[in-house]
């Protein structure tokens, strides 16, 4: 194929690709809204939320860690609405589409034999590891745009008797964006390093998990605390981010270097293989 021939970017791809993922998209946006939703009326009642403090009080505290740790400690509103920004059921389902996307978009095309069919047209590896990029990253962010906007729906709607400053979910809501994003991008290296989806899941998904865990036991166990900065949940710190006056800069940093990091190399890799495998 001659230089000419070549496109100069292959929006048909992008359009095509977007329409297979619209549906996972709208899934998950609508379930994640719908959450804030049901958070805000509960924490509209001061009664309710006592007694679901009460009860994660009883919980061992590892548990209490993974539900939100010192934010819970604050034990006022803006806290118990924030908790469901990092509770394990909404990044379980957050990271559903993080990972699936790109190792389905990518992997997934080269184990099923459907890339080459995808190179043989006008269209260049970069292109294609590109076009898998701005799907799953601004997919990612628009996510979690859907769950500020959740929020501020839900306080509107519950008519809470206390004034609310929306900069802290808004603060919250940028560090998760950065976190998922950071995981997006472990999940394109990924998808880049293996022609087999089942690898590049199971590689992204035990980075996740086992960073997850990691920053629990470092929360948890003192003698363990030391592991903490291992761990990208370390630099996601919600009680940091709600409460303290001062932008994270620090964590902000890291957390963006393992994003930008990941999606270069994985774009490197995905150039230098040779497709289709």
């Amino acid at each position: 194929m001659t230089k000419q021939s070549r496109v100069s970017f292959p929006f048909v791809l992008l359009r095509f690709w977007f329409w297979r993922i619209l549906w996972l998209w709208l899934l998950i946006g609508f379930w994640i809204f719908i959450m804030q939703l049901i958070h805000c009326s509960i924490a509209r009642n001061n009664e309710m939320v006592r007694l679901a403090l009460s009860w994660i009080e009883l919980m061992p505290g590892f548990a209490k860690v993974a539900l939100g740790g010192g934010v819970l400690e604050s034990s006022n509103v803006t806290g118990f609405i924030a908790m469901s920004y990092q509770h394990p059921m909404v990044q379980t389902v957050y990271m559903v589409f993080v990972i699936s996307v790109p190792t389905r978009l990518l992997a997934g095309h080269v184990q099923d034999g459907t890339m080459e069919l995808i190179l043989s047209r006008s269209v260049t590896k970069n292109q294609v590891y590109v076009c898998a990029c701005i799907l799953t990253l601004i997919g990612t962010w628009l996510l979690v745009a859907v769950m500020l906007i959740g929020t501020v729906t839900g306080i509107n709607i519950c008519n809470f008797e206390q004034e609310f400053s929306l900069w802290p979910f808004f603060r919250g809501s940028v560090f998760c964006g950065l976190l998922l994003a950071a995981a997006a991008g472990v999940a394109l290296l990924a998808a880049a390093l293996f022609g087999n989806r089942g690898k590049a899941v199971g590689l992204a998904l035990a980075f996740f998990i086992v960073n997850y865990f990691i920053n629990i036991i470092a929360e948890w166990w003192p003698r363990a605390k030391f592991l903490g900065p291992i761990s990208l949940f370390h630099y996601a710190n919600q009680s940091k981010i709600l409460f303290d006056s001062a932008w994270p800069i620090n964590d902000t940093c890291v957390i963006s270097s393992v994003l930008v990091i990941t999606v270069i190399v994985g774009g490197i890799i995905w150039n230098r293989r040779d497709l289709p495998l």
